[in-house]
């Protein structure tokens, strides 16, 4: 691999990549797609280091940063790094907003764990070998 493919592969993920929410029973696609930058994109990089500086505020102000507070900052952290969507309810396009987003990531555990998978996952900005 040559650095200009490593360096043009990290600014590809500024743009993200889409992926779509799997039924956490069945398996099978909900129709609802996210788009996610890629983990070595400068938004997850700066969200990530917004997250971290907020937790240290916090743990500088407390005794202790409870379970909530760091919940509410990993969903700041998945609404900053999902940049877009295709979704729909009851039949209609929902526009994507960062409140819309955090509706669908507080409906379920299954919803935060598939956005949390996918955003660490650097393999859809690299081409298969072979």
């Amino acid at each position: 691999m040559d650095l200009s493919e490593i360096l043009k592969t990290a600014e590809a993920q500024n743009s993200g990549h889409s992926f779509e929410l799997l039924d956490p029973v069945r398996g099978e696609p909900t129709g609802i797609k996210l788009i996610v930058a890629g983990p070595d994109s400068t938004i997850s990089k700066t969200a990530f280091q917004a997250m971290e500086k907020e937790d240290a505020r916090l743990s500088a102000r407390k005794t202790a940063v409870t379970g909530a507070d760091r919940e509410r900052l990993m969903d700041e952290f998945f609404a900053t790094i999902v940049i877009g969507w295709d979704a729909k309810e009851k039949g209609k396009p929902v526009p994507f907003s960062k409140e819309a987003f955090l509706r669908l990531l507080r409906a379920g555990a299954w919803v935060r764990a598939q956005v949390d998978a996918f955003a660490l996952d650097r393999s859809p900005y690299f081409k298969a070998e072979g």
